[in-house]
This record gives C-alpha cells, sequence and structure tokens, in this order.
C-alpha cells in the first residue's frame, strides 16, 4: 500500500471464523489486527482501500490516512511449542 492513501480498517465475524479454521489447518493461530481510535481499541481482519468486502456481516471500525493510524497488524502464531 502507498503510505499516505485512505483506508479502512474493517472487521467480519465470519471472515475471523474462516481465517481461524483455515490457520488452524496450518497448525497456526490468528489473531485479527487492533487499531486505536480515540483511545479505544477495536479488532480488524482486514485493511481495505474500499469500504467493504465480499463478507455480509462486514463492518468499518476505523478509517483514516495509514500514515496516521495507530494499529498492530493481523497476524498468527504456531499452535506448537519447540522443545
Amino acid at each position: 500500500m502507498v503510505s499516505d492513501s485512505y483506508v479502512y480498517f474493517l472487521y467480519s465475524e465470519l471472515q475471523k471464523s474462516e481465517r481461524e479454521a483455515m490457520e488452524a489447518k496450518l497448525s497456526r493461530k490468528f489473531i485479527p489486527g487492533v487499531v486505536i481510535v480515540n483511545g479505544s481499541e477495536f479488532e480488524f481482519t482486514e485493511i481495505s482501500t474500499t469500504n467493504n468486502n465480499v463478507y455480509i456481516d462486514c463492518k468499518v471500525v476505523a478509517e483514516g490516512v495509514i500514515s496516521k493510524m495507530k494499529y498492530k497488524d493481523i497476524s498468527f502464531v504456531p499452535t506448537w511449542n519447540l522443545v
């Protein structure tokens, strides 16, 4: 993404469920991103340049110029431990 593009932080429970199932097949745990808006944290499952996606329950939790937003991106962790 261009550093100063206007983006939407989207959250969808359906997308989160699908992503958790997909990551579980790869022995990983899905961790939604977190964006901070006016001191409050909101989970998101996608960053997009449009305000919708293919999931019907999609909602915009935050929007703004990406370089001005405070957020922790979507990630995953392994569900297994090396001993």
